[in-house]
Order: structure tokens, then C-alpha cells, then sequence
């Protein structure tokens, strides 16, 4: 009896490439996602830095106080939109995490699919050899028995 091959074979590999490619998006999306909360922290740390009362006392001038104000809105304004960037990469991680999800339970199905049929083809190729041994074994036995009829004649 011939090697066992799946016969899906090729569908399964290519839903392992799109799950290995889903890995690699997810990876992609945590990494972006890990920047924008890092570049948020470091908005957040010049806003505080900009707040600190040393800084307010030493320069008390209304020109410091307008200019500070001007900084201090556009650093605001830098945490809105990066917090809108943190929202757009959270969605895209939580998409890319579905996507894999979706791909691992494709390979699973696939998977289960080969077992099952290696597990029909093992049954198949044990009835075969079995028959094939129960057919030599009865070969042997009459071989055996022409040679005793031959033999006591």
C-alpha cells in the first residue's frame, strides 16, 4: 500500500502560511501599538515637565505665561490626536488578533481533517496486511498439508 498523503494537503498549507502571516500582522500591530503608548507617555511627561511650579516661579513674565499656555495647547492637542493614533492601533491589533484566531481555528479544522483520514488510511492499510498475512498463513497451511499428503504416500 502506498504513503499516506492528505488530500487537502495543499489547503492546509496554505491556511499555516496565513496563519504564520497573521502572527507576523499581530506582531506588527502590538509593536505600532507599543510606540503610540510610548510617544503618548513621553506627551504626558512634557505636559507635567511644563507644569512643574519651579519653572512657573522663576519665569513669572506674561510673555513666559502665554507661551506656556501656547505649549501647553498644542501638547493637548498632540495627546488627542495621539490618543485617537492609540485608538486606530488597538483596533487594528484586536482586528489582526481576529484574523489569527480565525486563521488557528482554519488549521485546527484542517488538522483534525488529516487526523481523521490518517487515522481511515491506518485502518485501511491494517485490513490489508492482515489479509495479506491471513493469505500467506493459508498458503503456508496447504503448502504444509500437500507436502504431509505427498510425504505419507
Amino acid at each position: 500500500m502506498k504513503k499516506f498523503t492528505f488530500s487537502m494537503m495543499s489547503i492546509l498549507n496554505v491556511n499555516l502560511t496565513r496563519k504564520e502571516v497573521a502572527e507576523m500582522e499581530l506582531a506588527a500591530a502590538r509593536a505600532l501599538l507599543a510606540a503610540e503608548e510610548m510617544q503618548l507617555s513621553k506627551i504626558e511627561m512634557l505636559i507635567v515637565d511644563t507644569m512643574e511650579p519651579e519653572k512657573m516661579l522663576k519665569n513669572n513674565s506674561g510673555a513666559y505665561f502665554i507661551q506656556r499656555e501656547k505649549y501647553l495647547r498644542m501638547l493637548n492637542d498632540k495627546k488627542k490626536n495621539q490618543v485617537y493614533r492609540i485608538r486606530q492601533a488597538e483596533a487594528k491589533t484586536q482586528s489582526c488578533a481576529e484574523r489569527l484566531k480565525d486563521a488557528m481555528v482554519e488549521v485546527k479544522r484542517m488538522e483534525k481533517a488529516r487526523e481523521i483520514e490518517h487515522t481511515e488510511w491506518d485502518l485501511e492499510f491494517r485490513r490489508e496486511e492482515q489479509k495479506l498475512n491471513d493469505e500467506m498463513g493459508c498458503q503456508r497451511a496447504s503448502r504444509r498439508m500437500l507436502e504431509q499428503m505427498a510425504f505419507t504416500n
